[in-house]
Order: C-alpha cells, then structure tokens, then sequence
C-alpha cells in the first residue's frame, strides 16, 4: 500500500464520507445581524463576544486554505455579514483568488438591508450572485430594524406582479 507523503496530503482534495469532491464552502463572518427576526433572535439573544471572533484577517487565511484544498465557491454569510465592520475587507481579499482564477465565485447571503451602501462595491469585487432572504416586501411586516422600521429605500415602490404560471417548476415573475 502506498502511503501520501506529507506535502501529497496537503494539495489532496477534500472528500465528504460519500467520496464527493468538496468544493462549496459557506463563511459565517458574524453572529450579528441589523433585523430581530422571531425566528432568528430571541429577545434575550446572547451574542458572542467579539474577541471570540475570528478576525477578518484570519478568515482570509482560512477561506484561502480551503481554496488550497480544491474549494471552487464561497459565500459569505452571518447573522448579517455587511454588518460586520470592515467586512469589505475581506471580500476585496478574497476576491484576488478570483482574478487568479483559483476561485470561480464569491457569493454573498444577506437580508438586503445593507446593499444600497455596498452593492457597487461589492460588483466591483467580483460578487456576482448575491442571495436576499426576506420574509416580505411590506415593510408593514417586516421585522424592527434597530432605528425602528426598514428604511424606504429598501423596499421597492410598487408592489411586484404575481407569478404568472408556468409548466416548469420554477416561478417566473413578469
């Protein structure tokens, strides 16, 4: 039997128990987040502390130590990652992988609230998919923000269309 010496195992590919290359890896840059969702936060959430965090610069040794393994896609995720303060940072790091090509796609999870401040510079970076969560777009029922309601900006000006139906599985808006 062959064994991988040291530096094999290090270049070698990361396998799941399945023996599916792993390739896809999901960050979370903080517990924190701008919204107080009923299904996210209690009302008596304890958060961590933040030196327990890992810095911005430790996840980017990180995420580039996956990227080493073979991980082709990262999405940046939380609480709400664009509240984490310099979190910019991080992507502009991140994103040299992209322009080298050792990264396919920087992606990024978030409630929408910060995109408005971000979203050029985030394109800029290379973000090119960028997942909303929302619950609604009524900001009647949206969840309390801590200036006390979702900003207007945020939400569009009119309503969106329904659905129209579709043979396929998936929904098309009009």
């Amino acid at each position: 039997m062959n064994a991988l010496s040291p530096p094999d195992l290090l270049f070698r590919p990361m396998t799941d128990p399945f023996g599916r290359t792993i390739r896809y890896l999901r960050v979370s840059v903080t517990d924190r987040c701008d919204l107080r969702c009923f299904y996210c936060m209690s009302e008596d959430m304890t958060f961590l502390p933040k030196a327990d965090l890992l810095t911005l610069e430790e996840l980017d040794r990180l995420c580039s130590a996956f990227i080493a393994k073979g991980v082709r896609k990262i999405r940046l995720t939380g609480g709400e990652p664009l509240v984490r303060r310099n979190v910019m940072s991080l992507v502009r790091s991140l994103s040299r992988h992209l322009a080298t090509g050792a990264l396919d796609e920087l992606t990024l999870t978030t409630n929408g609230s910060q995109l408005q401040r971000f979203a050029t510079e985030l394109a800029d970076c290379g973000v090119r998919r960028v997942n909303v969560s929302l619950d609604t777009l009524d900001p009647r029922n949206s969840a309390p923000s801590p200036a006390g309601a979702i900003s207007t900006r945020f939400w569009p000006a009119s309503k969106p269309r329904a659905p129209r139906a579709s043979r396929s599985r998936s929904t098309r808006w009009r």
